[in-house]
């Protein structure tokens, strides 16, 4: 037995986490039907807000369709309910995702190649959610009227009473999500789009139907010279995107159909205007001449071939590649917070060009410190003060994403005036200097003494580093092979550690990486929160200091104050070297940052002093991206947590580990 044809749903929303879902099978059953599948396809969609009549106006052309060989009689009788794609009066949404019609209308239209008088088109009737529901966010939205608009060839956008401003904006929004989908864009990426302005309340400005219609369209949609850019955009875009452009004004269908909960439809609870307008509405757009076939890229598509592609675009819509469509408010606080943060960036970068930019001289690295501590406050300061939308929440996010490229600036100027350093930049040919003579001597003591193979060992190495050292000033002068000069730099660099007999240990190296990585909350409960290193009784590696270790885990538990502690672990008569991860709360948000510490007491000896400021660049090297560096001389310039808070961040730090300063 023939089934009853009812309206099959195809996309389904999932309201909970607003991902989308083809039912393939579904759409196959209509779509493969024997006949239909290799004949051209018509799609005739309607998508617009929600509750505004879409499936109500779907059920007339329904009825049309089926009843096309009756003529003018497709209405039906006055008693006759109005059945199809399901449909009430109310204020909740009906329906949700994309259905289309089970039945395929096999239709005969008028051949205009004249090859043959008539072809077979088969025609779809598409259903959409409504938008803006209080369920969907923008971007459900503008999928669902995406997905219709490109797989559709008549595209009938559902308005209530008139084509306001917002209206278009939220045209432009979705059909430019549904053109930014399309991998081979067209000149004109859709078909036909018809504005179905319902309600229409003043036929004595704008007759009722396509006349009066596409001259009130005309007037929506002119650019004009005094017109906001904003605006002209968004009528080029509408143009950019159609191939065709219509208006249709329909009359208010009366005040049952609007207010009564019992209204199923018949004919003579519906006003006369609205019927006339209905018939000539809906043959307008479904008369076999009418009939509008599918195209992509200039070609005609099959049934069948609308299948492979409803597939495709879902799987672009179901993955992360397109961006998510915002609502304005989000869009125009973001574009606000984003104007702040590089208003705020540039006052930074300004006061740090004057301190030591391009034409300057070379700025001590604990000058430039002080620096950049005192001018990202000023460049915190005022992005906290300009006026941005979104919240302090919302705002925040920024702030923390001006901190990170501050600090990206920073690293960038320190690495700039460090190549301002005589010493810095002649280091390389120094040593290979150096390293030639040593050499050369080495090389007269050995013959001299009668081990000719080392004298000639020490001569090839000789040469080596006189290639090297040409090789590196030819870099220099030319600025080519810049890898290669990276390449000696850095085996100068080793000669240099290895001539000062200081070593970094791989487990300093390592206790540096789990502090400066944030982890999960059980591995964070075994990282470091305070260390402290030393050198190794021969002075020549920098090692962890045993047993000088505060973990995360042990605050709250066997440590009650970290800071505290931590100044406690430090030895009165003896220099160290210390990793503190200090928590701190400002008055916007919560921080974390590293501090590297060089303890060098009073009362320490002077050969200690010397050996561990001498070997202070060893460690530092190893310690890459620590933004705060703290020489102390003694307890009272540490006991009070107030001083590390102004290196933290001056005065807008207002707690530290929790206590308040």
């Amino acid at each position: 037995a023939k089934m009853h044809p009812t309206p099959v749903q195809i996309v389904n929303v999932h309201k909970e986490d607003h991902t989308f879902e083809l039912d393939i099978e579904a759409l196959e059953s209509v779509l493969l039907q024997d006949g239909v599948r290799d004949l051209d396809v018509v799609v005739v969609s309607v998508a617009g807000a929600f509750r505004k009549g879409k499936s109500f106006l779907l059920d007339f052309m329904l009825r049309y369709m089926s009843r096309k060989a009756k003529a003018d009689l497709w209405l039906g009788g006055e008693d006759e309910p109005l059945s199809g794609f399901s449909w009430r009066g109310g204020s909740e949404p009906e329906t949700t995702g994309i259905q289309i019609w089970s039945e395929i209308f096999v239709v005969e239209k008028p051949n205009k190649k004249k090859v043959l008088y008539f072809i077979k088109v088969a025609v779809v009737l598409m259903d959409t959610q409504g938008a803006f529901d209080s369920q969907s966010t923008v971007k459900d939205c503008a999928t669902i009227f995406a997905l219709s608009t490109m797989t559709s060839s008549i595209q009938i956008y559902n308005l209530s009473q008139n084509i306001q401003e917002d209206d278009l904006q939220q045209l432009q929004l979705f059909t430019e999500y549904g053109r930014l989908a399309l991998t081979e864009i067209s000149q004109k990426p859709f078909q036909s789009l018809v504005f179905l302005v319902r309600d229409w309340s003043c036929p004595y400005e704008y007759d009722y139907g396509v006349d009066g219609g596409m001259k009130f369209l005309d007037k929506r949609l002119q650019v004009k010279e005094q017109q906001h850019e904003e605006i002209q955009n968004v009528r080029r875009h509408i143009h950019s995107c159609f191939t065709n452009v219509s208006c249709f004004l329909l009359p208010h269908p009366g005040l049952k159909v609007a207010t009564s909960p019992k209204f199923e439809g018949q004919l003579f609870d519906i006003a006369d205007d609205f019927k006339t307008q209905l018939k000539v509405l809906v043959p307008l757009l479904l008369k076999p001449e009418n009939l509008m076939e599918k195209e992509i890229n200039g070609s005609k598509v099959t049934c069948r071939q609308l299948l492979e592609y409803f597939k495709a675009y879902i799987k672009i819509y179901q993955g992360e590649d397109l961006p998510h469509p915002k609502s304005m408010l989000q869009a125009t606080a973001e574009a606000n917070n984003l104007a702040a943060v590089a208003s705020s960036k540039d006052l930074y970068y300004n006061l740090m060009e004057q301190t030591c930019g391009g034409d300057r001289p070379y700025v001590s690295p604990q000058i430039l410190e002080e620096k950049h501590q005192q001018f990202m406050q000023q460049s915190l300061e005022n992005f906290r003060k300009i006026k941005k939308m979104g919240g302090k929440e919302f705002s925040q996010r920024y702030q923390d994403q001006l901190e990170q490229e501050l600090d990206s600036l920073f690293a960038n100027f320190l690495k700039h005036n460090e190549g301002k350093n005589i010493f810095s930049t002649f280091r390389t040919p120094a040593i290979l200097f150096v390293l030639i003579i040593a050499l050369y001597l080495l090389s007269g003591i050995s013959g001299f003494v009668g081990l000719s193979l080392v004298a000639q060992l020490c001569n090839c190495i000789i040469g080596l580093v006189l290639i090297a050292l040409f090789s590196w000033a030819y870099i220099r002068y030319s600025g080519q092979y810049r890898d290669l000069g990276a390449v000696i730099d850095n085996g100068a660099g080793m000669v240099l550690d290895q001539a000062s007999g200081v070593t970094v240990t791989d487990d300093v190296i390592k206790v540096f990486t789990d502090m400066k990585v944030r982890k999960s909350a059980e591995e964070a409960a075994k990282r470091k929160k305070a260390v402290l290193f030393c050198l190794s009784e021969d002075k020549k590696n920098i090692i962890l200091e045993e047993g000088k270790e505060i973990l995360v885990g042990d605050v709250g538990e066997t440590v009650v104050d970290p800071y505290l502690t931590f100044v406690k672990m430090l030895p009165q008569n003896d220099c160290r070297y210390a990793l503190y991860d200090a928590t701190y709360e400002t008055k916007e948000t919560k921080k974390e940052d590293l501090v590297f510490i060089f303890w060098a007491p009073e009362s320490a000896p002077l050969k200690s002093k010397m050996i561990y400021a001498s070997s202070k660049d060893a460690i530092k090297k190893k310690f890459t991206g620590i933004k705060h560096e703290w020489q102390v001389n003694g307890l009272d310039d540490i006991k009070d947590r107030a001083t590390l808070a102004q290196k933290l961040g001056g005065n807008a730090v207002i707690t530290l580990e929790g206590s308040p300063l």
